[in-house]
């Protein structure tokens, strides 16, 4: 035999507690798991600008050195032709390199 759950039954009341309980806890599962999403696409998005920042500061470094290569050389190159230009029309240069 049954019983039929009214509302002096004790049970009852501790039953629909414990649904009400189990529905706030759902819910806010359900919003620690939506704040957790976002919290990861938002540090995804930030990775992807720093990798982004990352390669770019890589590209301005390697051009930078490649200018002052290109700087340090052809500043040798120009003192070298100043010197055969000058030796060309027979005067003479004092071996000093520009810094």
């Amino acid at each position: 035999m049954v019983k039929k759950m009214d509302n002096h039954n004790p049970m009852k009341k501790e039953i629909e507690s414990l649904i009400e309980k189990n529905k706030s806890l759902k819910a806010q599962l359900t919003e620690k798991d939506l704040t957790i999403k976002q919290e990861i696409i938002y540090k995804m998005e930030e990775r992807r600008k720093w990798e982004t920042l990352s390669n770019e500061i890589h590209k301005i470094k390697k051009q930078l050195g490649f200018y002052v290569a290109f700087n340090k050389n052809g500043k040798e190159r120009i003192f070298e032709l100043i010197k055969e230009v000058l030796k060309f029309f027979g005067e003479k240069l004092e071996e000093k390199k520009p810094h």
